[in-house]
């Protein structure tokens, strides 16, 4: 149920609450597009959902039993049901439901608190890579087998960088560097397509000195397969105008500017056609990798860091196609439609059977996700 505007919890309110600095960062590593492509997860809805309820357990796991830990936590937690709370009124979730639909959502994650625990833990051979196979992949895929036994070792190294950080840096928002770029599974999926990218446009910028401005247009067979990438009926129209400069004049590139696409989508209730119009800013900069910082700190603003450019070429297709596929609305309705029933995935924790107002708040099942023993799968 995650996306990119899931970061928009710093735009509600709290802005310099720390929690909220500390979700934000969490958001941002699971978002990170090396964990899709290394590890062969879907960037699909469930997708986001699992790799966010990982990255929690990562950082619900390092300060487990830390002076101050506990509290964050619980406030981290807190913004992360508010969240769910604003995702699933996209989906068309009304007031009467709320409670028990948010609750069913944190009990997903609760339960992959428990599992991911005891895996890590290692109480039981291969239990993590099981726990992972059965809810980030639920396939018996060979390609992803493969995928969960490389995210747990992700996991582990990750869980080690974390556990090696100074608490008071993860508590203001400062993650260790993600270790995904340690990891690259080349299946027959990947090869296949970076041997055809759905929509290239390649521009040489070794001797970039002036602006450059490029129209580009996606044609019939690009839409498709591009279409077929995001998991959506159909793309009839993707066109871009971008400008691409050095920033004053030195090793930084900023490529600008807008585009335009008219995507076909399928109500999440009906299954009826759902037309669209997307006309959207594009700002990105690439400059020269960077070495890891001491102790394999990430810069306070990760969101400004420019990504890393490799060889002399930068390719303004791909650059449009991952503009578009954060603006498709992830939760596209018809007029009228309502979800009345949703479920949230493999591991989730048993419903309380206790009586009264708690057991219909989503925030009693949110106090025992600070200790996944208690329960869940």
């Amino acid at each position: 149920m995650v996306l990119e505007r899931l970061t928009s919890v710093v735009r509600r309110g709290g802005h310099d609450a720390p929690a909220t600095q500390l979700y934000a960062s969490i958001v941002r590593a699971s978002r990170n597009q090396k964990l899709y492509s290394a590890f062969l997860v879907q960037d699909t809805v469930d997708g986001r959902f699992d790799m966010l309820a990982l990255h929690l357990f990562l950082l619900q796991n390092r300060v487990d039993g830390e002076p101050d830990g506990e509290t964050v936590m619980q406030e981290v937690l807190e913004r992360f049901v508010a969240d769910m709370d604003q995702n699933l009124r996209q989906l068309g979730v009304g007031d009467p439901s709320m409670g028990r639909e948010v609750r069913a959502m944190v009990e997903a994650t609760h339960g992959r608190f428990a599992a991911y625990t005891a895996g890590l833990a290692g109480r039981e051979p291969g239990g993590l890579e099981t726990a992972l196979a059965r809810n980030v992949y639920r396939s018996d895929d060979r390609e992803e087998e493969e995928g969960a036994q490389a995210l747990a070792a992700y996991v582990r190294a990750f869980a080690a960088r974390l556990g090696e950080a100074p608490l008071a840096d993860i508590l203001a928002g400062r993650l260790p560097a993600s270790p995904v770029a340690s990891w690259r599974i080349q299946s027959v999926k990947e090869a296949q397509s970076q041997a055809e990218p759905e929509f290239s446009r390649s521009i040489d910028i070794s001797e970039l000195d002036e602006p450059l401005l490029q129209e580009i247009e996606a044609d019939d067979r690009e839409r498709q397969a591009l279409a077929d990438r995001f998991g959506i009926a159909g793309i009839g129209r993707l066109t871009a105008r971008l400008a691409v400069r050095r920033v004053a004049g030195g090793p930084l590139i900023r490529v600008s500017g807008k585009f335009q696409a008219e995507v076909e989508q399928r109500c999440v209730v009906t299954l009826e056609p759902v037309q669209s119009n997307i006309d959207e800013e594009v700002e990105i900069e690439f400059g020269p990798p960077e070495p890891e910082r001491p102790g394999g700190v990430e810069s306070e603003d990760e969101a400004e860091t420019p990504e890393p450019l490799e060889g002399d070429s930068i390719d303004l297709g791909e650059i449009v196609a991952q503009s578009l596929s954060v603006s498709i609305d992830p939760y596209p309705r018809a007029p009228g439609a309502m979800l009345e029933k949703t479920s949230f995935g493999v591991d989730s924790a048993q419903e309380s059977s206790k009586s009264g107002a708690d057991s219909d708040s989503p925030f009693a099942v949110l106090k025992t996700l600070k200790h996944p023993e208690n329960g869940g799968g």
